[in-house]
């Protein structure tokens, strides 16, 4: 048996029905409508699918225009508020498994901040702990002997920090769990 893609369904971009609507893929598309042009004169603007870019938290995100007035908008919230309603109080939309480039409606879910950026991060793989992290100095091996020789007492923190070209603040939070606690 071959699973069948799930189809594209298209619904109103809330707050902009009538002028824009957003897929259960997680694309945008203007419609068809007439628009003011100079001097009070109308015209008609063709409808078209939007060009998602990327925004500086790094989420996709579209300019929508109403009465003049243009606001970007995360594609994920416009896809989470179409199809799985308003936010609860206190939640984000989150993206599973397939990260947050992935806006397809089965990729995102409502949840808490902590939920966003605490476990949800760990089971899709998208966290940023131990080398993952664009600043780290040490790699999971590296901790590994840090902790062993912490453990064997034979050395100073401040001699161990040393030898890894670390501040000591640093051994002292891996020997505490502050730090690589994963």
């Amino acid at each position: 048996l071959q699973c069948k893609p799930m189809p594209e369904e298209w619904r109103p971009v809330v707050g902009y029905e009538g002028l824009y609507e957003v897929s259960s893929l997680g694309q945008v598309r203007s419609l068809d409508r007439m628009v003011k042009h100079s001097k009070a004169k109308k015209r008609f603007c063709k409808g078209k699918l939007l060009k998602a870019c990327l925004g500086v938290r790094g989420y996709f995100v579209v300019v929508l225009n109403k009465q003049g007035k243009a606001i970007q908008f995360p594609v994920h919230r416009l896809v989470a508020v179409a199809f799985l309603g308003q936010s609860p109080e206190n939640c984000v939309v989150c993206h599973g498994s397939k990260g947050r480039l992935c806006n397809e409606l089965t990729n995102l879910s409502w949840g808490t901040y902590e939920q966003n950026n605490g476990p949800d991060k760990v089971r899709d793989g998208t966290d940023n702990r131990g080398e993952k992290c664009g600043s780290a100095k040490l790699n999971s091996m590296q901790v590994n002997v840090i902790r062993r020789l912490l453990e064997s007492k034979s050395m100073t923190q401040k001699e161990i920090a040393a030898i890894f070209g670390v501040r000591p603040q640093q051994i002292s939070r891996i020997n505490t769990g502050k730090r690589w606690q994963h």
